[in-house]
């Protein structure tokens, strides 16, 4: 499955950057999710098969500052971060050559963001820990362990949805949890 970046949706069979999720991992909890994006539309409920549609996404994180990137320093994250995660359910997996912008949205179509909040557990405050979270760490912990953290809020608006605008009933499939190193 691809994200609308080409970045495939985590897999169990994906190499993942454990030691840098863990980084992150250890020091932050999950404060808030809230649905800061939605659009969905049922224009052809005959046409729509479950099995052949799949979810995208992509996640990016914030901190006051502007937008994470590899280059942001730990002082600018040790009090936390917010991850956006955009997800789309369609079914059209790539535009073919000749298609206008907005084609490769089909017909029965629904995307939501929503906005993780991440900060710093209380006896990390002051912790040697939070010189090894970076950029680099928090990308990666942001497209695979907000993604999770994310999922089932996603799994419940596509099927909520989906009964709302009178398609057929949708149960989006559980994310996988990858093969790790040692097991």
């Amino acid at each position: 499955m691809k994200t609308s970046t080409g970045r495939s949706l985590p897999s169990s069979d994906q190499p993942w950057p454990v030691e840098k999720i863990g980084r992150v991992a250890r020091v932050v909890e999950l404060v808030s999710v809230r649905l800061i994006e939605s659009h969905a539309h049922a224009l052809d409920i005959e046409r729509f098969d479950p099995e052949s549609y799949h979810t995208r996404f992509d996640a990016v994180a914030f901190t006051e500052k502007g937008q994470v990137d590899q280059k942001t320093p730990s002082s600018d994250l040790a009090s936390g971060f917010e991850v956006v995660v955009f997800f789309d359910y369609h079914d059209t997996d790539e535009p073919e050559a000749g298609d206008e912008p907005g084609d490769e949205l089909d017909a029965n179509h629904l995307m939501a963001a929503f906005a993780l909040e991440y900060r710093t557990q209380d006896e990390f405050k002051d912790s040697p820990a939070l010189e090894e979270i970076d950029g680099d760490a928090v990308m990666a912990f942001s497209q695979f362990n907000a993604a999770f953290n994310a999922w089932p809020y996603w799994r419940e608006y596509v099927q909520s949805m989906a009964a709302r605008l009178g398609l057929p009933s949708v149960t989006v499939p559980i994310l996988r949890v990858p093969n790790l190193p040692g097991r």
